[in-house]
């Protein structure tokens, strides 16, 4: 996105809802992506995106020629062009057959083909919700299994038409009418950035939005779980505050971490610390965060563990600046070394070598050459801090600061990657995503979310001291995140349910209303059978 920034002008009375909540989730500055509100805009459910002038005529400059300024697109496309520049924004963009899936909901929930144009004012039909239940019954998401434009499409859509009353009427009822839809509604809707730029959008508008049912939703799990922040506050504050001043050398805006896996197995719980507590000081400092793979090592390597470590750390939630790989650096690497090998030469060996980087060699030279300020490193590494320092020493390069930590481990716990792959290939679990397993996709499957993960690491401070944690800690915090706005549900196993024949009881069936969580009571109502 550095590269080309943009201005969108919109209808005032009809926000780009999924435009502002794209941009929102990829975190995109404002500075590169400014919205304007304009009273007459016409044709609507459209947006113009404008050039920002700065960078157009650079372009001029650079090409010799003249590049439209600006291009009237329907809002859909428009998200998926600002999507598309940042790798965060990638992994939104459905396929076509996602796009045919989108376009298809967008018309039977309002009843006409759809134009590009993503909301409508009439109420929503019946039989396309119980489509969509019966579609969302075993899927978390529309498309795949991951989070993408067609999921925040649809759901702005029916966000813009819960401001209407009959809508809101609608959605009051959907979590005995359509369960499904309302689980996938409320997750949706339990996206900080999502529902953050959706409400200040629609209180933005000029006539203002109307109170509804679904915006009461959509402030339950903030509401009830405020009490709960409130009540850890204090706590967290102080924990936090432990962390100041513990990086050396640190600059307001010109701090650079990295996070470089090697590419040799899935992520575990482990790696998730030093991925959070890097994207925490780039958060903390306002810097940049380089994802970077320490992929020397071609006989562990492979690329299957390099997808899943990329899309592992999108799934904590961390979003970096650049990523790269050290591989990209032997030619360098290698005139490093031979320069390094001439100023401390050997007094007997001359000979030539084929040969891969060593981490300890490759690291702090790879690190100096990217701008990186500060390392974080677990302390296992301690006694190579001085090799570290030395060779960027006998290089000429700037020293890195190196930051140290406690690994995370906990007790009755495997972290070995070599030895959660044997399980795998043993047949031992059902896949590295199995909930008993340590790593990032067991841990979330299981149910942990990131922010509870997040508190639980900034929780144990910047302490060096090796510890072995319980995982009940870390599960009682992810139950105050999630305890507030999840409402309660009684089911029987399958595989030991009984049959049973009471007597005397009478034929009629009789409902009770209970509520579904009983110290939230926006979350809703239903009927318990007797």
């Amino acid at each position: 996105m550095s590269s080309e920034g943009f201005s969108v002008l919109y209808n005032q009375q009809q926000p780009p809802l999924l435009l502002l909540a794209a941009a929102q989730l990829q975190g995109i500055s404002s500075k590169l992506l400014q919205f304007c509100a304009v009273p007459d805009f016409q044709p609507s459910g459209f947006v113009l995106l404008r050039k920002q002038q700065q960078q157009q005529q650079q372009q001029q400059q650079q090409q010799g020629g003249v590049e439209a300024s600006e291009v009237l697109l329907p809002e859909y496309e428009a998200a998926k062009r600002i999507a598309s520049i940042t790798a965060q924004g990638q992994t939104l963009l459905p396929d076509a057959e996602g796009e045919a899936l989108l376009f298809a909901l967008l018309s039977l929930l309002s009843g006409v083909p759809y134009s590009g144009c993503l909301y409508s004012s009439g109420p929503l039909k019946e039989a396309a919700l119980k489509k969509m239940n019966s579609y969302l019954s075993l899927r978390t998401f529309l498309v795949s299994s991951r989070l993408s434009i067609v999921d925040i499409g649809v759901y702005v859509h029916l966000r813009a038409a819960a401001e209407t009353e009959a809508a809101a009427k609608q959605i009051h009822n959907w979590i005995s009418a359509y369960p499904s839809v309302h689980r996938w509604f409320t997750y949706i809707n339990g996206v900080k950035e999502i529902r953050g730029a959706v409400e200040r959008a629609l209180k933005q508008k000029a006539l203002g939005p109307r109170p509804t049912a679904a915006a009461a939703a959509a402030a339950a799990g903030s509401g009830a779980a405020g009490n709960t922040a409130a009540a850890n506050g204090k706590a967290k504050a102080q924990t936090q505050a432990s962390y100041e001043g513990k990086l050396e050398g640190a600059v307001e805006g010109r701090v650079v971490t990295r996070f470089p896996p090697e590419p040799s197995g899935y992520l575990h719980i482990g790696h998730a610390k030093a991925a959070l507590l890097n994207y925490y000081f780039k958060q903390k400092y306002n810097g940049r965060m380089i994802f970077r793979f320490d992929d020397t090592n071609p006989n562990k390597e492979n690329i299957e563990f390099e997808e899943s470590i990329i899309e592992d750390t999108k799934r904590l939630g961390v979003q970096w600046d650049q990523l790269c790989y050290t591989s990209d650096y032997i030619p360098r690497l290698i005139d490093a070394c031979t320069s390094l090998i001439q100023k401390v030469s050997h007094h007997r060996l001359k000979d030539t070598f084929k040969v891969y980087p060593t981490y300890d060699f490759a690291c702090p030279v790879v690190d100096a050459w990217m701008g990186v300020t500060h390392a974080l490193r677990t302390n296992e590494y301690a006694d190579r801090i001085p090799q570290y320092h030395w060779v960027q020493d006998m290089m000429g390069l700037p020293r890195v600061h190196i930051y140290e930590f406690s690994r995370l481990c906990f007790v009755r716990t495997v972290l070995s990657k070599r030895k959660l792959k044997y399980f795998v290939e043993e047949g031992l679990v059902d896949g590295w995503d199995d909930p008993r397993m340590p790593t990032v996709r067991g841990v979330l499957r299981r149910g942990l979310t990131v922010d509870a993960l997040m508190d639980f690491i900034v929780q144990q401070g910047p302490s060096k001291a090796g510890n072995l944690m319980e995982w009940d800690k870390l599960w009682a915090l992810n139950k105050q995140a999630i305890d507030p706005r999840v409402p309660r549900y009684m089911a029987v196993a399958f595989s030991d349910c009984v049959e049973v024949e009471i007597v005397g009881m009478s034929a009629e069936i009789k409902t009770k209303e209970r509520r579904l969580h009983p110290k939230n009571e926006s979350i809703g109502n239903a009927d318990a059978l007797g």
